[in-house]
């Protein structure tokens, strides 16, 4: 972060979590990280995140209710483009710039007629996007305060290096990755903890041209289930959740709570 040294944030951040008394944990995977790069060693809940029940638990009318709520077409495909940001695109203290990696006009040409594009940008990107001339299927939700309502009419998710991908894998939908950037980011930038090229639930896209290939094969085929590599990730990041994380959580704090602990 602008500002501070990567090693006085972490020490910072290490002080903090070890004054939490428990922290919860999507999987055993999470648990690991949580423990290395936290210096967490207090309790671990590992019961899934509660703000995913909802993704769970929607039903096909609720769905429809929030694409009404939001002014989305029902009788339209919906792809959202959630990418992370740029420690190298820094604007001002804890702010950054981003534009489009991909052409509009291209996208509407290939898709505009029976599709429609949410745009979803990392809250530290400080620059609204000028989508005046696409207002017919470009929806910029980057303020929108609930990501789970865009998960949940979204038919097909792109994304980079962000880690929205682990959230929107509960719903067993495509994702695409568009790493245009791919060696600089890994390089100079951050790296991963996951083998990029291996790992992912998803196609991985090098160029606009193989984006919008990706996407015309994506949308035309919903259903991840089938799919080996994509349920390998859901089986190992995502079965914990069954939809009651919300309630477990509520549960061990009352049972702390009534216990004097």
């Amino acid at each position: 972060m602008p500002g501070t040294t990567t090693a006085k944030y972490h020490k910072n951040f290490v002080r903090e979590a070890n004054r939490w008394d428990a922290l919860v944990s999507p999987n055993d995977y999470s648990t690991q990280i949580f423990r290395s790069a936290f210096g967490f060693n207090n309790q671990i809940l590992k019961v899934g995140y509660p703000r995913n029940d909802e993704l769970i638990n929607t039903n096909p009318d609720e769905i429809a209710a929030i694409k009404e709520q939001l002014g989305i077409p029902l009788d339209k495909k919906v792809v959202m483009y959630a990418p992370t940001y740029r420690d190298n695109q820094f604007a001002e203290k804890g702010k950054y710039t981003f534009e489009l990696p991909f052409d509009l006009d291209d996208f509407r040409k290939s898709f505009g007629k029976d599709t429609v594009l949410l745009l979803r940008m990392h809250y530290l990107i400080s620059n609204a996007l000028d989508i005046s001339n696409y207002s017919d299927f470009v929806y910029d939700f980057s303020n929108y305060p609930n990501i789970s309502d865009l998960y949940l009419v979204s038919d097909l998710l792109i994304t980079d290096y962000s880690s929205v991908f682990f959230d929107y894998a509960y719903l067993k939908r495509p994702i695409l990755f568009y790493p245009y950037d791919y060696h600089l980011y890994k390089e100079e930038l951050r790296g991963f903890y996951l083998n990029y090229e291996k790992e992912l639930p998803g196609k991985i896209a090098s160029n606009s041209h193989e984006l919008l290939a990706e996407i015309n094969h994506a949308l035309a085929h919903p259903d991840m289930s089938a799919n080996q590599k994509f349920m390998d990730f859901y089986n190992r990041f995502c079965a914990i959740n069954d939809g009651l994380s919300s309630l477990k959580v509520v549960n061990y704090v009352m049972h702390q709570i009534e216990s004097g602990v």
